[in-house]
């Protein structure tokens, strides 16, 4: 444990799957990945003129882009996970999971939430976790973070 923060390899689950029950747990949305959304659009758009014009040989680079830019998107959706019990909150990264972190709620001091326009847009943004030791933890790309740091703050 290094400034409150643990990180937690093996860990011993009951049969949900973790040792305490969660309060909350989500994963980034995915209004999060809008840029790589709007990629796949301007490669469909792209795709579907190239068709219209004849250039059949360059459909099959557009849509080998999409299809790319699309499974990015759910790999780093899917290997990102949050989890918030009575006493931490918990940060999961990697395909099954095996670098997660640990915050305690007696190491964080405050907690709110950050969301620029196209996040507010979106429904989306990042909580920021500021610990006692002056450091902080942001978890990033929550759907509806304003509730998120609520449920957070209060339980601090």
């Amino acid at each position: 444990m290094t400034h409150g923060v643990s990180i937690v390899r093996n860990r011993a689950m009951d049969v949900s799957g973790y040792r305490e029950p969660s309060v909350w747990a989500g994963r980034p949305a995915w209004g999060h990945y809008f840029f790589l959304w709007f990629f796949v659009a301007i490669l469909g758009v792209r795709g579907v003129v190239s068709l219209w014009m004849g250039y059949h040989a360059s459909v099959a680079f557009h849509l080998a882009g999409i299809a790319v830019l699309a499974a990015l998107a759910v790999f780093l959706r899917r290997t990102t996970r949050y989890r918030l019990t009575r006493q931490s909150v918990f940060r999961s990264d990697g395909i099954l999971g095996e670098n997660e972190r640990s915050f305690p709620l007696s190491a964080i001091a405050s907690v709110r939430e950050q969301q620029g326009p196209l996040e507010r847009w979106l429904g989306c943004g990042d909580v920021m976790l500021y610990l006692k030791d002056g450091t902080r933890e942001r978890l990033t790309g929550v759907k509806d973070p304003e509730v998120v740091s609520r449920k957070i703050a209060a339980l601090l």
